[in-house]
C-alpha cells in the first residue's frame, strides 16, 4: 500500500513537471501571444438616432460620452465571454436611451479562457464604455450613477444627474446636480447647478458658474474663474478645508463678496485629537503646542497681487471679506469655520 502511494506521487510529480515544461514552451513559442488574442472580450457598437435622453444606471465602468463624427448616437462596450465584467443591457424607450449593468453572473468556458481574457483585459479598454453624441446635439437630460468616472467632452445637456468621479472639458449643463469624490471642470459653463464633492476635491480651470452652489468639499481650486448670477462655496464641516480662489478681470471687477470665516479654537483642537480641554487648558495647550500653533496660523482670508486691495477684516473671532457693488448682480457667498481661503493669482 505504501509503495502504491509513493507511485501515484512520483507520476503525479512527473505530470506536473511535464506540463510546467509544455506551458513554458508554448510561452516561449508564443502561445500565451495567441490565447490573449483568442479570448480577447467582443467589441460592440449599437447605433441610434432621435435620441434626447441617457440614463446610465449603476454602472462600475467608466463612462465617456464624446462627440460623435455623424449624425448619430453610438454606443461602444465590450462583452466578456466568461462575464469577468458585467454584461450590459442597453434599451431605447422613445427617446431615452437605457444603459445598465447586469449583475455579474460567472460562467466558464473553460480554463484557458479565463486565463486569456485575464490578459487581453490589460490590451484594452475593457471597463469602459463610450457614448458619442452627434455635434451640435442638445441633450434634454442625461442621468449616470457610476462607482468609477464619468468623462464628458464637447457636449451641451441641459438637465444633469451625475453621481461618481467627474471630468468635463467644454461641456454646458443647464441645470441639475452632481455629486462625486472628485470633480474636474475644465473650459465649461455650469448654471443652476449644485455641486458635491462628499469631502473631497474639486477643480475649476478657465470656468464659467452661473447661480450654482457648491458643498461638501475638502479641497476647492479655481483658476481663471468666471463668476455669474449668486454663487455659493460651502466647504465641507471637517477641519481646515482649502478654498483657492483665481477670478478673471471681469468677474474681480463686477463682483459682490461675502465672506465669513468663523474661528473655533475649541473645535480646531477636538478635530486634531486634542478632546477634553477646559477653556484655560486650552489656552495653555496653544501656547506650547506648537503643531496647534502652526495650524491655527492657516485659518484665514489670505490675499496677493491683484486681490490684495480687497477689504479682509480679522479678529480673535472671524475673518470676513464683505464687498458690495449694487450695480451688479453677481455674487459669491462663503461661509465656513477654521478655513483656509486663498485668493491669488495661481503661481
Amino acid at each position: 500500500m505504501k509503495k502504491k502511494a509513493i507511485t501515484t506521487v512520483i507520476i503525479g510529480f512527473t505530470t506536473l513537471m511535464i506540463g510546467l515544461i509544455l506551458v513554458g514552451i508554448g510561452f516561449l513559442t508564443g502561445g500565451i501571444q495567441q490565447l490573449t488574442e483568442i479570448s480577447q472580450p467582443d467589441q460592440i457598437t449599437k447605433d441610434y438616432k432621435g435620441l434626447s435622453a441617457i440614463k446610465v444606471e449603476s454602472m462600475p465602468h467608466e463612462v465617456i460620452i464624446q462627440e460623435s463624427s455623424d449624425d448619430q448616437f453610438h454606443v461602444t462596450y465590450t462583452d466578456s465571454k466568461n462575464n469577468l465584467g458585467n454584461a450590459l443591457q442597453l434599451k431605447q424607450t422613445d427617446k431615452e436611451l437605457t444603459v445598465t449593468a447586469k449583475r455579474r453572473e460567472f460562467r466558464i468556458k473553460g480554463i484557458l479562457q479565463v486565463l486569456g481574457e485575464v490578459l487581453s483585459q490589460e490590451y484594452q479598454n475593457s471597463n469602459t464604455i463610450t457614448i458619442t453624441i452627434p455635434k451640435n446635439k442638445t441633450l434634454d437630460k442625461f442621468t449616470i450613477q457610476t462607482f468609477s468616472y464619468t468623462s464628458i467632452e464637447n457636449s451641451h445637456i441641459k438637465e444633469a444627474t451625475i453621481t461618481g468621479g467627474l471630468r468635463l472639458q467644454n461641456v454646458q449643463i443647464d441645470s441639475g446636480q452632481l455629486s462625486g469624490y472628485y470633480i474636474s471642470v475644465n473650459q465649461s459653463t455650469l448654471k443652476n447647478l449644485t455641486i458635491s464633492s462628499h469631502e473631497k476635491n474639486i477643480d475649476l480651470m478657465q470656468s464659467q458658474l452661473e447661480n450654482s452652489t457648491i458643498k461638501s468639499y475638502s479641497y476647492l481650486d479655481a483658476s481663471e474663474l468666471t463668476l455669474k448670477g449668486d454663487n455659493h462655496f460651502t466647504p465641507a464641516k471637517e477641519q481646515l478645508t482649502e478654498t483657492n480662489i483665481d477670478l478673471t478681470d471681469q468677474s474681480l471687477q463686477n463682483l459682490n463678496w461675502y465672506i465669513q470665516n468663523k474661528v473655533n479654537k475649541q473645535s480646531l483642537a477636538e478635530g486634531l485629537g486634542y478632546g477634553g480641554f477646559s477653556e484655560s487648558e486650552l489656552a495653555d495647550l496653544y501656547k506650547e503646542n506648537q503643531y496647534l500653533q502652526n495650524e491655527f496660523q492657516k485659518i484665514g482670508i489670505f490675499t496677493s497681487d491683484k486681490y490684495e486691495k480687497l477689504p479682509v477684516l480679522s479678529n480673535d473671532k472671524e475673518h470676513t471679506l464683505i464687498l458690495d457693488k449694487k450695480e451688479s448682480k453677481n455674487k459669491l457667498t462663503i461661509e465656513t469655520t477654521n478655513a483656509t481661503i486663498n485668493i491669488r493669482t495661481p503661481e
